[in-house]
């Protein structure tokens, strides 16, 4: 049996029997109203289940998340894309065009024709793996993220355009956090068939679930599997990542798609993160990609 490792620095106290009603209701796909409005709740013990999508979106997150950050010393900003192809026939789905530098890191995310249409902020700050967070769709109006309040840290989200915000506090110790995957994983970097364990919480959810990578080597690659950690881990879909050893350095994803399509799923896509796409950039182009107007379209 391959060795696992708990990285628990960053785990939940959460409840296993809540966690395993609410897995219980992903299997026979059960929904119930979640979170909260204005009135209150915790990110601890969340009402509603996952549903099957959500779980794919956590997943998505949790390995595209690993692409925010070289582990070696780097130019103040650094740049780096991706194209993501559906998975099927291979078709250009959209783009990702990152900036990182110092506490600032923004991903801007491209229609085929090279519109911008999504667009991500993150403040890493004090706690690498478990950054403040903003994520704004013009296509849907989804806005989600984790904020600091008075009292403590709120994960939010607002699913649509006029539809109300559902919030959380999020519970110290806080769980690793959409792009903090990458410090988490960079710190605990495991060996060829060893597995390692976190509680990870993309804000689009309000709760953390229990997550497992395991590591193996092809030449100079080494491979991530990411599942769940628990019993209903083979309700969600697989996904692989894969590094550079040498770097790194992600270079390419398998699995479904962080960003929902317009339907409001989540495509099963491959994006590749190619060397000749990475290079120096500027704090005036983080200042830029945040004037980016966004559009609520993309023509097909």
């Amino acid at each position: 049996m391959s060795p696992t490792r708990t990285t628990t620095d960053h785990r939940l106290p959460w409840q296993v029997d809540a966690i395993s009603k609410r897995m219980r209701a992903l299997a026979t796909s059960m929904r119930r109203p979640c979170g909260r409005g204005a009135g209150g709740g915790s990110a601890e013990t969340p009402a509603r289940p996952a549903s099957a999508t959500t779980v794919a979106w956590m997943l998505a997150a949790f390995a595209l998340s690993a692409l925010h950050g070289p582990v070696e010393a780097a130019p103040a900003v650094v740049r780096f894309e991706g194209e993501a192809h559906a998975a099927g026939d291979g078709r250009l789905l959209y783009r990702e065009m990152h900036l990182r530098g110092g506490e600032r890191h923004v991903v801007l995310y491209r229609c085929a024709d090279g519109q911008a249409f999504a667009r991500k902020q993150l403040w890493p700050e004090a706690a690498p793996s478990s950054p403040r967070v903003l994520f704004e769709d013009a296509r849907s109006g989804r806005r989600q993220g984790v904020r600091d309040v008075a009292g403590g840290r709120e994960v939010f989200v607002r699913e649509r355009a006029g539809a109300a915000e559902r919030t959380a506090m999020l519970a110290r110790p806080w769980p690793v956090i959409d792009a903090g995957f990458d410090a988490w994983l960079r710190e605990a970097w495991p060996e060829p068939g060893e597995r390692i364990e976190t509680a990870f919480l993309a804000p689009g959810r309000l709760s953390a679930l229990p997550f497992r990578a395991q590591a193996t080597d092809t030449g100079d690659i080494r491979r991530f599997r990411l599942s769940l950690a628990a019993w209903y881990g083979g309700l969600a879909p697989r996904i692989e990542v894969d590094y550079d050893r040498a770097g790194r350095q992600l270079s390419r994803y398998r699995g479904p798609s962080d960003v929902p399509d317009a339907r409001g799923r989540a495509p099963d896509v491959e994006i590749r993160f190619p060397v000749s796409a990475r290079g120096p950039a500027t704090a005036a182009d983080i200042d830029a990609a945040l004037q980016v107007p966004l559009v609520a379209q993309c023509v097909e």
